[in-house]
């Protein structure tokens, strides 16, 4: 016996009347539980009361999203305890509460298994299997004593600061490092400090991402990344001279992100990590020593500034005094990717490049800060026009400066209107000096800035062109565009054992490939671009674009085949996210999934592509 949802589309778990048997699940718990309709419609069960009574079986079914986010004041208290869970394909379990949860004996997760902000999850066989996704979201999953199991078709998402343990007989079957948490805390892998070799593609690998060596005998002495002439990396850990250690031979680095300089830390719990492995920006918003800020006093160095400080803001016309609450300061070491705004390479304002006298001397931020212009907070690296507005190169390290005062306000630096610090999460404490600060609630930009913050090229561009023009009255050289390529030529693909296929045919969106038999996976390779560079820095997209791809259509023998899986998995190696039901952007290098298809004979391969990332807009509407 069954006893399945009867509800609407939206429900309370705990309401008898939405089960078929008129009875909440927990009220007969050896009884299945299918949470959704056997129809297969669409529905939303929301399980906000802490139970601890063992449900024997719990499905989600396809279609249902079981949303777990009940909470104990009892902190040992278990609020969700299934003893077999199971998430059908097209299935989500949500679990959002920091109480124990129990999900009982290898859970199959052949939909979605969410889990956020949880450190107290317990699986009672270190075993997770099914076909669907698993997203870690600011959670752990395993111990040092306890490595898990992963299912060897399952997807397994790091973000906000997760960390799984994992050894190489069962890192499943792709690992995601996804999005970085605001605060800086990294994801991580973890594993035994034995020899092992793993396969297991491992992507979105950037600066935020950690391997760890859990602690034992062996201490490692080196990592250094080998390209694999395919797009992806291996990662050797080294434990002596003689080629033993640790080897991760898969792994794919996430947008604007690249090789970097892997560095072995040993840590206060006996463990080693792999830190610095990829470039990347760390996203921080603020001045350079050196900037004056206007005080009650006059003009001070911010590097001069305490807690407690006063300082001049500007709101309306007029200018008042907050008081300073924190000051944070760390150093900053400029990236390699080649973008300048992502490896944090200072901005220099020149004196007088917004107005007579403003800024009253050249002013150093970071790209992300942001300027005052009328009436909006806009981010400097939008204003960016190599001449009075320019990327300083010649400054690779410096020391950064953040002002949070009792309101986000907008100080006098260098006699040029900008903002101070907003707190909305993504500033580690560990920078900031001065009084704790309890808020009742998170700031953000759209409830508490001073004024708007504008990105959109709309309101943006006018902007731009108006400071560009009196950069050039000033006498400034406005810098020439280098000379337009024909990108498409460059389109082909790459196999997995490196060989580049170049198309027998390309014919406006159309590219033609013949494939060998048995192939089961390409790399999508072009030329690649952001449209903030190609286009203009008031464009805000820094994605870097290389093909939009359409439709993929494989023949094989007499059969015909439409493949479809880089439209429907959110985490593609090499893909930027699901726009459209359509088409999706490739990175410049991006792996495409043809199954079995040519298992048995060679085929043709035909990509639709509907544009190129990398082409100017002259040339796009050419």
């Amino acid at each position: 016996m069954t006893n399945y949802w009867k509800g609407g589309a939206t429900g309370n778990w705990f309401a008898a009347a939405n089960w078929n048997d008129n009875n909440v699940p927990q009220d007969k718990a050896w009884i299945d539980v299918l949470a959704g309709n056997p129809d297969g419609s669409a529905v939303t069960i929301a399980f906000a009361t802490a139970s601890a009574t063992t449900l024997q079986k719990v499905t989600v079914a396809a279609n249902a999203t079981l949303d777990v986010t009940a909470t104990s004041s009892d902190a040992s208290a278990t609020v969700f305890n299934v003893n077999s869970l199971t998430v059908a394909e097209g299935g989500t379990l949500d679990i959002n509460t920091s109480n124990a949860v129990s999900l009982g004996s290898s859970p199959t997760v052949n939909g979605t298994l969410q889990i956020s902000g949880n450190p107290a999850v317990s699986i009672n066989s270190n075993s997770i299997g099914g076909t669907g996704t698993l997203i870690l979201d600011r959670t752990t999953i395993g111990s040092a004593n306890a490595q898990f199991q992963m299912g060897s078709s399952l997807t397994t998402v790091l973000q906000n600061g997760a960390t799984l343990y994992v050894n190489n007989a069962s890192a499943g079957g792709k690992i995601v490092f996804g999005r970085d948490a605001v605060d800086g805390t990294s994801s991580q892998l973890v594993f035994p400090d034995y020899n092992q070799k793993i396969t297991t593609p491992i992507t979105g690998y950037d600066a935020a991402s950690v391997i760890t060596i859990g602690s034992g005998n062996t201490a490692p002495i080196s990592a250094t990344f080998t390209d694999n002439g395919n797009g992806t990396y291996t990662l050797t850990v080294a434990f002596d001279q003689y080629g033993n250690g640790i080897t991760l031979t898969d792994i794919s680095f996430g947008p604007n992100s690249g090789p970097g300089t892997p560095t072995i830390v040993h840590n206060a719990d006996g463990t080693w990590s792999v830190v610095g492995g990829a470039t990347g920006y760390n996203g921080q918003i603020c001045y350079l020593a050196g900037t004056m800020i206007l005080t009650p006093e006059g003009e001070r160095a911010i590097e001069t500034l305490e807690a407690g400080d006063k300082v001049m803001v500007y709101a309306n016309g007029t200018t008042s005094t907050q008081t300073i609450l924190r000051v944070g300061h760390a150093h900053a070491t400029t990236g390699t990717t080649g973008h300048a705004d992502v490896d944090a390479v200072p901005v220099r304002v020149r004196a007088g490049a917004l107005a007579d006298g403003i800024p009253s001397r050249d002013l150093l931020v970071t790209p992300e800060h942001c300027m005052m212009l009328e009436g909006s907070f806009v981010p400097v690296r939008m204003l960016v026009n190599g001449m009075s507005i320019a990327y300083d190169h010649s400054i690779t390290e410096y020391d950064y400066y953040h002002i949070e005062t009792e309101q986000h306000s907008v100080l006098v630096a260098n006699g040029a209107l900008s903002e101070s610090f907003l707190d909305a999460g993504h500033r580690p404490d560990t920078l900031m000096q001065g009084s704790q600060v309890t808020r009742l609630r998170p700031l953000s930009w759209e409830k508490d800035a001073a004024l708007p913050l504008v990105t959109d090229r709309e309101h943006v561009e006018p902007l731009f062109a108006a400071i560009a023009l009196r950069a050039e009255a000033l006498g400034y050289t406005a810098p020439q565009p280098g000379p337009s390529a024909d990108v498409t030529s460059e389109t082909h693909l790459v196999l997995a054992d490196g060989t580049a296929l170049y198309p027998i045919r390309a014919n406006g969106e159309q590219f033609v490939f013949m494939l060998p038999e048995g192939c089961q996976s390409v790399r999508i390779i072009s030329q690649a671009a952001r449209p903030a560079d190609r286009i203009g820095p008031f464009v805000d997209d820094r994605r870097t674009l290389g093909v939009l791809v359409g439709e993929v259509t494989i023949w094989s023998g007499e059969r015909t085949h439409r493949i479809s899986t880089h439209l429907s998995d959110p985490y593609a190696d090499g893909w930027w996210g699901i726009e459209t039901s359509h088409a999706r952007w490739t990175g410049g290098n991006a792996r495409l999934d043809l199954g079995q298809t040519l298992k048995m004979s060679g085929g043709i391969l035909s990509l639709q592509i509907l544009s190129h990332g990398a082409q100017t807009e002259a040339q796009a509407a050419a």
